[in-house]
């Protein structure tokens, strides 16, 4: 046997070599040991939704403190927490302290931006809907619980494409929402890793609106769950991708505070309820029983004044955000403003300008 040969052989069996004080390991697969399908070839719908759900249920609630983030050619440090009952909350920082707190519990979400006008807006879920159509906002709080893990899928009007080829498949779901616009929910699955790797949302048209990309996978011992440690958010009608890189993630903590999910407080800050326009339950205490599709066209809010949460050229610089690739295009981040000649997006202002100045006297 040659010297090469037999080195290769002791490689393989090994699992790594020593010599002058350096050592080859073979990687550790953060997926080893988490449960797979066992039918990859041609799984029906129901296999792959209760595998995907009971990885679901190990997870009741997660952290992670480190959080890199990401936003065209900018970076930004985090925090992002998240629980079931609709309960997320990520705060993104800057050097010049914090930039963006979005957040959501069971009654409520919010958005506060520091270069937003107005900087801070809020609603009830059970108004979520009618807010959207409204104004505009790009974030819906159950589907982005669905893409972080502590959100079930649906178990009932699902079909299955399946793509045997690479693997995967798809689960799809036609939703119309509360003003009839019908939609399609899209999860795209990896079969032989049994893992989620994809969230969309379409429009009618096809049009893509919304999707979050999952990758790197790693399994928690302890829970036995698989979590995503890589989510890239996009939202092509914005023009703007996040990519959050979660580094080190605590799941089911103790260790997170009952006031992360309270409405958060910011001094000298104009809060708007979008709710002021909308009729409340007549009984009290009676609350509307959530709606089962949510999910509309996701904007953002297009003012004369206002920008996507983390971009404007006017306070995104140097001094205040790391530059991290060098190579892009100023023309790549240009400030979001409305068309003037758009009448629907001059409406929209307006009528977002008008529930400002009413909610300063709104009880909600």
């Amino acid at each position: 046997m040659s010297l090469s040969l037999l080195l290769f052989v002791v490689v393989s069996l090994s699992g790594c070599v020593s010599g002058r004080g350096i050592i080859w390991k073979r990687a550790r697969d953060p997926m080893a040991g988490a449960p797979c399908l066992k039918n990859v070839s041609n799984p029906s719908i129901e296999e792959v939704v209760a595998h995907l759900n009971q990885n679901t249920d190990r997870i009741h609630s997660w952290q992670a403190k480190k959080v890199k983030i990401r936003v065209d050619k900018y970076s930004f440090n985090g925090m992002l927490a998240v629980e079931k009952d609709r309960k997320f909350r990520l705060q993104v920082m800057s050097m010049r302290g914090k930039e963006v707190d979005l957040g959501s519990n069971s009654d409520r979400f919010w958005v506060w931006a520091r270069e937003m006008d107005p900087g801070f807006v809020t609603c009830r879920h059970e108004n979520m809907d009618a807010a959207r159509h409204q104004i505009g906002i790009p974030f819906e709080p159950d589907w982005l619980l669905q893409t972080l893990g502590v959100a079930p899928l649906p178990t009932t009007g699902v079909t299955i494409e399946t793509d045997p080829e690479y693997e995967q498949a798809r689960l799809v779901e036609q939703i119309v929402t509360a003003h009839g616009l019908p939609l399609r929910r899209v999860v795209l699955v990896d079969l032989k890793k049994g893992i989620v790797i994809e969230h969309s949302l379409y429009s009618n048209d096809a049009t893509r609106l919304a999707q979050a990309k999952l990758d790197d996978h790693r399994l928690d011992p302890a829970s036995g769950a698989v979590l995503a440690h890589q989510i890239r958010l996009d939202w092509p009608q914005t023009k703007m991708t996040l990519t959050m890189d979660l580094g080190e993630v605590q799941i089911n903590p103790s260790s997170i505070p009952v006031d992360c999910w309270d409405l958060p407080e910011f001094p000298h800050t104009q809060v708007v309820h979008l709710d002021a326009k909308m009729q409340r339950p007549s009984i009290a205490g009676e609350q509307s029983s959530p709606s089962t599709d949510r999910l509309v066209p996701v904007e953002t809010f297009r003012s004369h004044e206002s920008h996507n949460f983390l971009r404007g050229d006017d306070y995104l610089n140097e001094e205040h955000v790391e530059v991290v690739d060098d190579d892009v295009t100023d023309d790549s981040f240009q400030t979001v403003e409305a068309d003037s000649e758009d009448e629907e997006k001059e409406d929209r202002y307006r009528e977002f300008r008008d529930i400002a100045r009413e909610s300063e006297s709104s009880p909600y």
